[in-house]
């Protein structure tokens, strides 16, 4: 039941991220022009531009006036006070980019460049190749980090490492000792080399767009956003919040009424999409058999959504979400001019006659000749991890370990993480799974070496005692326990030995170890 669940959460999803697609005049046109925008260009250069303006002084006001509506206490409010401190006025950052993509390789690179502040921030070249992987410059790794760090100064992390000058300056060195980083490599996601031939051959792309086209025509022959509107030259969206609500509303209201429809067709878009991503045949199997699984109790897919439409409405109508919808608009324009496309997009958040957020995009795509180059001169990511994280235990050292899980889950597996003295710029949200034991009297233990290697600690093994021992100040402490497929678990306290606190807590739903230096 769990997984037909999670199965039509996710095509409801999908469903919605789709949903400017119906079937009238206006759409089907909309959608023919995207598909020979995307497949009539084997090489093209786009350049664009975005503009991101955030006035906090409104978003405070904005906040408030939403909270209020749903009854929030005096504290509550005086809490926003706290969580907005230090973010004033306004704030605008400006990016322009350039990218080159060749669709028989497979290859994009893209110039991006930002300025924020009246500071300009150069990111340098992205290069995105389905053989060899993803790349970016070390300058423009830094780039972005830079303006990470700017974006936060001011708030409440300013007393940090990460914005002492020491700091960046070392940051900046490990970060531009080479002219590029191998983000990843297709190798690293799986993929079998042959995979472009795959992605790029024309023919497979232009079905796959056909595909979407009749999946269209199958499933949504019936329904329209009423959303897209015939302009000269192309097309246009435009939409305020309560037509984005209406709109999810109606689409939801459409696949519970018509389950067979929509499944049936969306079967046959994935299978082909299953083919385009190589997926095994046994892959494919268990994706039809899921799909069919879920057609089999088309009454559960029924009911799951309509929950969906149900649980929606209630939010929707309440005072909070009336404030938030009466903020939103957006519109977005696509225009065909002479060999070029030209899209415009405007997403705005208004309140009481002024702007909390506006984003203005506009870009330019038009076939040109382009010669893209694999970038020769790079080092792997894992490389350079290794050297941010041994900056990072340089300004910010691990002082202590947790582990957390749910016991409800009956999985006997915790996550395990590092607790440093301040936020982890680069290892802050580094987790790693372990297992754990608990015995018949109900006593928890957990794995030695795993526990250590995150605390820096030295583990020996006596193999003809079978014990093992951590040394630690010069002195070696025997750390006695159960051996569990040939690790040594131990009981929680007596990390204890080695002179760390711990704190145990937690109840039958949730428990939570930290083990402090």
């Amino acid at each position: 039941m769990r997984m037909k669940k999670k199965l039509a959460a996710f095509l409801c999803m999908i469903m919605c991220v789709t949903s400017f697609a119906g079937c009238s005049a206006e759409e089907l046109g909309y959608l023919s022009m995207v598909k020979e925008m995307s497949t009539a260009m084997e090489q093209s250069t786009t350049t664009g531009s975005m503009e991101m303006v955030l006035d906090f002084d409104v978003l405070k006001d904005f906040a408030k006036d939403v909270a209020k509506a749903t009854d929030a206490t005096a504290e509550d409010i005086e809490m926003m006070d706290y969580l907005f401190d230090g973010m004033d006025g306004k704030e605008t950052i400006k990016l322009t980019y350039r990218t080159q993509q060749d669709m028989k390789k497979g290859a994009v690179t893209v110039e991006l460049d930002a300025v924020y502040n009246d500071k300009a921030y150069d990111f340098g070249t992205i290069y995105m190749d389905t053989t060899n992987g993803y790349f970016i410059t070390g300058a423009g790794a830094y780039g972005g980090i830079e303006l990470y760090l700017d974006l936060m100064s001011g708030m409440y992390m300013d007393h940090s490492y990460i914005f002492s000058q020491e700091f960046k300056t070392e940051l900046k060195a490990v970060l531009t000792s080479t002219e590029y980083i191998q983000l990843f490599s297709m190798a690293d996601m799986g993929y079998p080399e042959d995979m472009l031939g795959q992605f790029m051959d024309d023919d497979m792309m232009m079905n796959l767009y056909d595909g979407a086209i009749d999946f269209y025509l199958n499933a949504l022959s019936d329904f329209s956003t009423n959303a897209v509107t015939k302009v000269e030259n192309g097309y246009s969206i435009e939409l305020n919040g309560d037509d984005m609500a209406d709109l999810v509303l109606r689409f939801l209201t459409y696949i519970a009424e018509n389950p067979e429809r929509i499944l049936g067709a969306l079967k046959d878009y994935m299978m082909e999409v299953g083919q385009v991503m190589a997926l095994t045949e046994e892959e494919l199997v268990e994706m039809g058999a899921e799909l069919d699984m879920l057609a089999e109790e088309m009454q559960v897919f029924t009911d799951e959504v309509n929950q969906v439409v149900t649980d929606m409405k209630e939010v929707l109508a309440t005072d909070a979400a009336g404030i938030v919808l009466d903020a939103i608009s957006y519109k977005y324009t696509l225009l065909k001019e002479d060999k070029a496309y030209i899209s415009d997009e405007i997403v705005a958040v208004t309140w009481n006659g002024q702007d909390v957020l506006r984003v203005t995009s506009r870009a330019k795509m038009q076939a040109t000749k382009i010669r893209l180059f694999v970038p020769a001169n790079y080092v792997s990511m894992n490389q350079v991890a290794a050297n941010l994280e041994k900056l990072e235990d340089k300004y910010n050292p691990v002082r202590g370990a947790e582990l957390y899980w749910f016991p409800a889950d009956q999985s006997d597996t915790a996550y395990l993480s590092a607790l440093r003295a301040d936020f982890g710029l680069f290892s802050g949200y580094s987790q790693e799974y372990v297992s754990y034991e608990i015995t018949e009297d109900g006593r928890l233990y957990l794995p030695l070496r795993a526990i250590c290697d995150v605390l820096g600690e030295d583990v020996q093994w006596d193999n003809a005692a079978k014990i093992a021992s951590v040394v630690t100040g010069g002195e070696s402490v025997p750390m006695e326990g159960m051996i569990v497929d040939s690790r040594t678990y131990i009981k929680v306290r007596d990390f204890e030995k080695l002179g760390y606190t711990v704190e145990y807590l937690g109840d039958e739903y949730y428990k939570y170890v930290s083990i402090m230096n």
